[in-house]
């Protein structure tokens, strides 16, 4: 099957078995829809882009990015605004840099 043909439209109603990425972001969405690796939502290859392999130095490093970002939040809501503060953004930006 050529990969190029499976692309389905997100808003396509066809319940498929075809992969789940998002291979293209627009007013259409399109979706591999290449056969599923069982047991995902994903194609074999886009799989292995989305998920980190248990154990791995992979998940090792992702998981203390995510711990650096949890800290440098330090479990606080934020207010309504329309985006993070600038102050947030540069301590952030340091707590990100300075762990890397």
């Amino acid at each position: 099957m050529n990969k190029s043909a499976a692309f389905l439209d997100r808003g396509a109603t066809i319940e498929h078995e075809g992969c789940a990425f998002i291979v293209e972001e627009s007013a259409s969405c399109r979706m591999c829809g290449v056969p599923r690796r069982p047991g995902s939502s994903y194609c074999p290859e886009h799989h292995a882009l989305c998920h980190l392999p248990y154990g791995s130095a992979a998940e090792a490093d992702r998981l203390r990015e995510v711990e650096v970002i949890a800290s440098a939040v330090a479990g606080r809501r934020s207010r309504n605004r329309r985006g993070p503060s600038m102050q947030f953004l540069r301590r952030l930006e340091r707590t990100v840099t300075t762990s890397a």
